[in-house]
């Protein structure tokens, strides 16, 4: 549970920090009469009302779900997500770029809450607080180690690539939903 959340903080740096320089410099945008902070802001907001839908849902259908069927939904999930940061990173025209930061972003947020929820049903409840807080910290140490890897990579070849690395870095969680999958089972 410690190296998915260490994975979670090292994909997510790079991809969030140059997202936006990919559209812009990589992204054929639509419309030259719009500004492209206009596109970024529109990308953004649509992306933010569709995920809360997304969540709204996945909240309502996921309350009684087993732990099984969490870990299959996550390891699903978590699948799309690395195949969508692959395409949005080889994107070049904005219909495919909007698409999969769009599939991207909800796949995100639809996770968080299910993650979340996931973990706490395997956390003792006696040390919840102290478990939680190191997996802040882990996400955060995360983050700061791949911050500077994925710039660099930036630096040297593009943000594509960097942004096609952060979907690689992020695979290694579905392997690791799939051992605690089989941990599960075998302690049944």
């Amino acid at each position: 549970m410690l190296g998915i959340c260490l994975f979670y903080g090292l994909y997510s740096e790079g991809l969030d920090r140059l997202w936006i320089a990919h559209i812009l410099k990589n992204v054929s945008l639509p419309s030259a009469e719009m500004k492209p902070i206009i596109w970024v802001g529109a990308i953004n907001g649509l992306a933010m009302i569709t995920s809360i839908c997304a969540v709204e849902y996945i909240k309502r259908v996921l309350k009684k779900t087993g732990k099984l069927q969490k870990v299959w939904l996550l390891i699903l999930i978590n699948f799309m997500m690395v195949a969508a940061i692959i395409a949005f990173g080889l994107a070049k025209n904005f219909a495919m770029a909007f698409s999969t930061y769009l599939s991207f972003y909800i796949l995100r947020t639809t996770n968080n809450p299910i993650y979340r929820a996931w973990i706490n049903e395997n956390i003792d409840s006696n040390a919840r607080a102290t478990v939680l807080s190191a997996y802040a910290q882990i996400d955060s140490l995360g983050q700061i180690l791949s911050g500077p890897l994925i710039g660099f990579i930036a630096y040297k070849t593009s943000t594509a690539v960097s942004i096609i690395a952060s979907g690689l870095i992020l695979s290694p969680v579905v392997i690791l939903y799939f051992y605690l999958l089989k941990k599960s089972h075998s302690q049944r």
